[in-house]
């Protein structure tokens, strides 16, 4: 069955956000991949990966980083869609002005190990379509690199598989080891870019959607920084090696945190993106800096023990630093509180609970709805809420909101940090989805 996703509009490239281009083209221009009088060949699958890299293609093209790209399809004839796919896909390329070229697979399939068999005649094709000066871009991102790694180390005890997939195999190059799968289904949602599902990849008879839905889930389940450190081990032998795999997980000019206050002395810092908290150094430091009244001397030892507590991941305050702040450790929050905010604080407490206590009907709002509310009318990205929501129950203990925690249960309520919500919603896929909740506002 075909299933078509978005839509589109007259233009060769639906990738507008310069940050992104910027990101993938410096990530390129960084590991010599490609140059401005490069010719580039992106081999076309149709699916999010590969209609992404074309898209950002095309936008580097449209920016004098890219000589020339063409897009190549190859039409293994192994489902009963795939030539209305293709069908499909050449449209949209003739839509968009783009050098697009079909290749059909004409010989019979093997009996078994049809996987491995499509893969190789695939790329056979592929590098047999290039011409004098072209390179090939695939579109394999970190999560394929780990999840191969995951495969190869258990299937054979020879090779080099620490690096994961080669970010360079001759004429091959890998543009998208800057970006991880959620990164990149972000990026095709947001531009809302068409995409031709293969129904396939959810067929767990083929090893790599086995270990894509079932070991790496349950790996990382027990090992939740497993990618982090996978990249990190991939990375230290790879600069021994004199070679390189990945860069970090997010474009440049990204948003790392957003930041919420009350007052002059309360600041909170909620993770916007996978929970790294190394990439928003530079906003713990800030924010140190701000509320602290020593000099600034001894902020950054302050900070180091700060991330030895972060990688233990556990909710832990109050913590206690230079100059009279204390941090407080949520899910995918850090709340800060000077000696001058705890009044603020406790004030603002204070009011909250008559809030709930005079609250008759409290609405029902999705999870932007929520941080809509906050950007508009301020206050902390904390949020009460009815009931078990997205597999989530409440804090039990919190050194913090202990008081105002006991308040929301005699409501039936409880209580989360937002980005933890979030992150919940976001796995389950339902963040459009409404339940009966508030944040805390000023």
């Amino acid at each position: 069955m075909l299933f078509i996703v978005g839509a589109f509009l007259e233009s060769s490239s639906l990738v507008s956000d310069k940050s992104l281009l910027k990101w993938v083209g410096s990530f390129i221009e960084k590991h010599d991949l490609a140059k401005p009088d490069s010719k580039v060949v992106c081999a076309l699958s149709g699916g999010p990966d590969s209609m992404l890299l074309s898209h950002i293609c095309e936008g580097l093209k449209n920016q004098g980083l890219l000589k020339s790209v063409r897009h190549i399809h190859i039409d293994h004839g192994l489902r009963p869609s795939s030539g209305k796919e293709a069908f499909k896909l050449k449209g949209w390329c003739e839509k968009w002005g783009w050098d697009f070229t079909l290749k059909k697979v004409t010989g019979e399939p093997p009996a078994s190990n049809i996987e491995n068999w499509a893969r190789k005649v695939r790329r056979h094709l592929l590098l047999s379509e290039l011409k004098t000066g072209e390179v090939l871009f695939l579109g394999h991102h970190i999560d394929d690199s780990f999840e191969w790694f995951i495969r190869q180390t258990l299937a054979s005890s020879q090779g080099p598989f620490a690096q994961g997939i080669p970010l360079v195999n001759g004429l091959v190059r890998r543009p998208f080891h800057c970006l991880s799968r959620k990164q990149i289904e972000r990026f095709v949602s947001e531009f809302n870019l068409p995409c031709i599902l293969d129904y396939s990849n959810e067929d767990e008879r083929f090893q790599r959607n086995a270990i894509r839905k079932q070991v790496k889930p349950n790996l990382l389940k027990m090992f939740p920084k497993g990618m982090a450190h996978y990249v990190e081990r991939s990375n230290q032998w790879a600069h021994k090696e004199g070679k390189h795999v990945f860069d970090e997980l997010r474009p440049v000019d990204t948003p790392v945190v957003a930041r919420f206050a009350l007052g002059s002395g309360v600041v909170c810092l909620n993770l916007l993106i996978e929970e790294r908290w190394e990439v928003a150094r530079a906003d713990i430091l800030q924010t140190l800096k701000d509320l602290s009244t020593k000099e600034r001397g001894s902020l950054r030892q302050n900070v180091s023990k700060l991330f030895e507590t972060l990688e233990e991941g556990k909710m832990r305050g109050p913590l206690h630093f230079s100059g009279g702040v204390r941090i407080y450790i949520y899910p995918g929050t850090l709340l800060f509180m000077s000696v001058k905010g705890e009044e603020e604080f406790l004030t603002w407490i204070s009011k909250t609970t008559k809030r709930i206590q005079k609250a008759s009907d409290i609405p029902r709002v999705s999870i932007q709805g929520l941080k809509t509310q906050l950007q508009q009318l301020g206050g902390l990205p904390f949020v009460a809420f009815k009931g078990k929501t997205f597999g989530l129950e409440g804090l039990k203990k919190d050194p913090l909101f202990q008081d105002l925690i006991d308040e929301l249960k005699s409501i039936d309520f409880y209580f989360r940090p937002l980005r933890h919500l979030e992150l919940a919603a976001l796995k389950s896929d339902r963040t459009n989805q409404a339940f009966q909740s508030f944040v805390l506002l000023r």
